[in-house]
């Protein structure tokens, strides 16, 4: 079930099916994601150890790769919510 859980962040919510999941959702998580990084652990851990989390969030969507790829050029967290606010559908 560990593993389970970078296929399906929702995983130990039992009240959400992940096919009902929106794009907004996921890209939201993700940021909450990076800001709970940045405020945990700041310049204390190299931003590049949060990058192997992005697959979980960006993937199952059109545009995701594309996305994902540019997540994986950002150097820092304010790039990271840059990119991410630049693709986020409205």
């Amino acid at each position: 079930i560990g593993r389970g859980v970078f296929h399906n962040p929702w995983l130990f919510n039992p009240n959400i099916n992940i096919e009902n999941i929106t794009i907004n959702q996921k890209i939201d998580l993700l940021k909450y994601h990076l800001q709970l990084w940045n405020e945990t652990w700041g310049d204390e851990k190299h931003y590049a150890k949060l990058k192997k989390y992005y697959k979980i969030y960006l993937q199952g969507f059109p545009g995701a790769k594309e996305l994902r790829v540019k997540m994986m050029e950002t150097e820092s967290i304010e790039e990271g919510f840059n990119a991410i606010n630049k693709y986020q559908p409205s």
